[in-house]
């Protein structure tokens, strides 16, 4: 196919995946002891399981191993591969079915992937795991079910759980986390449940080796998705340009942050964080004025603050690098750090 070009990337490869597509959530890239690169990747539903792709020569990718799933009600929706072990999520359609849980791989043999052991997360209220995060080889983090956990209300079933897989041929749980009050038995009230109620439940759960302390989980909290629903075609638009607009402002904050503490740190030059492509961009998308249409008020709630936090780097973005001559730019992004520090101490 013909390749496409947008805002400075370059489509080089597509595969079709042997006929069956629909990836889900879940791709990652194995660095093999032959020196090939083979790109995971996790179907979003059933017939197939997951697919490894060799994308060794990106412009010539080509699928080495695709594999199935036991029946129609279960899918592995997400993946990840640490050194040659492979973790796959296993989320059933319905509660009480199985494989509900995770399965880690041997993937040393990328052709012939060989399974090492079975995490159950079957249960009356559990649909399994929904999302896995491994990234350390010792701990798999993951959404997910359990045959002890009972919900209050069936759509809370997804608490935030931590094995260790140390020992991949027997994993342990050490720890696990919930919404206070959606458990049976919890001492906490129960959340007031939502007009367009899409549950209280973990969705993604990731911990990040550099602070293996610290967990950032997110969670569903009910009708945002829905609401978008009710919105008229217009009201339908709007609602997506502004969630790009949101996460937009979002994406270049955090990019702008991360070259801060590389400096910070000694990972990077300051003079090279002087460099217009590190540099806070996008005004066009990010600075526009309000939507016309009526949305919803937790989305608008979000623009607003997302809104005066990109405003707020923006002027930190400007006085370091645009209020200073050239020369002294290296030192003045030294001389900001202790204000930026300050500006930002709320928000560990």
């Amino acid at each position: 196919m013909a390749a496409l070009e947008a805002y400075g990337m370059k489509l080089i490869a597509h595969d079709l995946l042997d006929g069956w597509g629909g990836i889900g959530e879940g791709m990652s890239i194995q660095k093999t002891r032959d020196g090939r690169r083979i790109m995971w990747l996790a179907h979003e539903g059933p017939p197939k399981n997951f697919t490894g792709v060799d994308v060794t020569d990106p412009r010539h990718p080509k699928v080495v191993v695709q594999t199935e799933l036991p029946h129609m009600k279960v899918r592995s929706n997400s993946l990840e591969v640490c050194g040659d072990i492979m973790a796959v999520a296993y989320q059933t359609l319905e509660h009480g079915l199985q494989p509900a849980g995770f399965e880690l791989f041997d993937v040393s043999v990328p052709e012939n992937p060989r399974s090492i052991s079975f995490f159950d997360c079957s249960g009356p209220l559990s649909r399994g795991v929904h999302q896995v995060w491994f990234v350390d080889g010792r701990y798999v983090h993951f959404a997910g079910g359990a045959a002890d956990f009972m919900p209050h209300n069936g759509l809370d079933d997804q608490a935030y759980r931590i094995v260790d897989v140390g020992n991949p041929s027997k994993p342990v749980e050490v720890g696990r986390w919930w919404m206070p009050g959606t458990r049976q038995g919890d001492k906490e009230p129960q959340p007031t449940r939502l007009p367009i109620d899409s549950g209280f439940r973990a969705h993604n759960t990731n911990v990040f080796p550099q602070r293996p302390d610290r967990a950032y989980v997110a969670y569903l909290d009910g009708g945002g998705r829905q609401e978008s629903k009710l919105l008229s075609r217009n009201g339908a638009l709007a609602y997506a340009a502004e969630s790009m607009r949101l996460t937009t402002r979002l994406m270049q904050v955090a990019s702008w942050l991360l070259v801060q503490r590389a400096v910070r740190e000694g990972d990077m030059q300051a003079d090279a964080a002087c460099d217009e492509r590190y540099r806070l961009s996008a005004e066009a998308v990010c600075l526009s004025g309000a939507p016309e249409e009526p949305l919803p008020m937790g989305l608008l709630d979000l623009l607003d603050r997302s809104a005066r936090l990109y405003d707020r780097v923006r002027h930190l973005d400007r006085k370091m690098y645009l209020e200073v001559g050239e020369a002294e730019a290296p030192n003045a992004v030294l001389s900001q750090f202790d204000r930026l520090r300050d500006a930002f101490a709320g928000a560990n």
